[in-house]
């Protein structure tokens, strides 16, 4: 399926999300069993609070989002309507030694629920819900959660970083529609940490991107490759 990059243009640093409180708790029979059955498959999955997009004002610079469950989302019949969780997404660059600028990309890890084993922009992932009772999120806030992911999926220190919101990617397939950011560090870092989520994270120049995927053969999911696209990278 397609990905679909929106730009958010000059009115991104004041971007808003409304929170809806979302639908009550209570789920079918159906989809119970269904989340059973993944969650057995794969004891990583974890039913917590999620953020689901509904919908984007961009005149207005407003997003809107309701509280939900993750598993709604993950068990989720594909002839019912789409659960979109909300989530970001960094474009994170670095000097090499040759000073060459280079993007971070991830490896999924088998144990992920959403394109295991391809590759992606890191880091990615979804937007916590807030405490109860909040009922909208500042772009600045949206920007301490890419930093709180990059920190936990490759153990890069995020001090003094100013993550810079750029756009939109909607991906029908998780589906998920993810804020994306630009971050730069001054120099890159020596070393990663892997984790469940992320099992190698490698470093591409940007100048020439495109062959090097073909070298490494590596299968970059939709929505990254989208991006690199929008920002002439591919």
């Amino acid at each position: 399926m397609n990905a679909t990059v929106i730009d958010l243009g000059d009115d991104a640093s004041r971007l808003v999300v409304d929170i809806d409180p979302g639908p009550s708790a209570a789920t079918s029979p159906e989809l119970d069993a269904r989340w059973d059955a993944l969650a057995a498959d794969n004891p990583r999955l974890f039913n917590g609070r999620i953020l689901a997009f509904l919908s984007a004002d961009l005149t207005r610079a407003r997003l809107r989002v309701q509280v939900d469950q993750y598993k709604r989302m993950a068990a989720q019949n594909h002839d019912e309507p789409k659960l979109t969780q909300f989530g970001v997404t960094g474009v994170l660059t670095a000097p090499d030694e040759n000073a060459r600028s280079c993007v971070l990309l991830g490896r999924r890890s088998a144990a992920t629920h959403i394109h295991p084993g391809q590759w992606e922009l890191a880091p990615s992932g979804g937007v916590d819900a807030p405490d109860p009772g909040t009922t909208h999120l500042s772009i600045s806030q949206i920007s301490d959660q890419i930093e709180r992911e990059l920190a936990e999926e490759t153990g890069v220190a995020t001090t003094g970083l100013a993550p810079m919101p750029i756009a939109l990617c909607h991906d029908p397939y998780a589906p998920s529609m993810d804020v994306i950011f630009r971050l730069e560090l001054d120099r890159m870092p020596r070393e990663h940490k892997t984790t469940w989520e992320y099992d190698q994270l490698i470093w591409i120049p940007i100048d020439g991107l495109k062959d090097e995927l073909d070298i490494r053969s590596i299968d970059l999911i939709a929505p990254s490759a989208a991006v690199l696209r929008w920002l002439s990278w591919l």
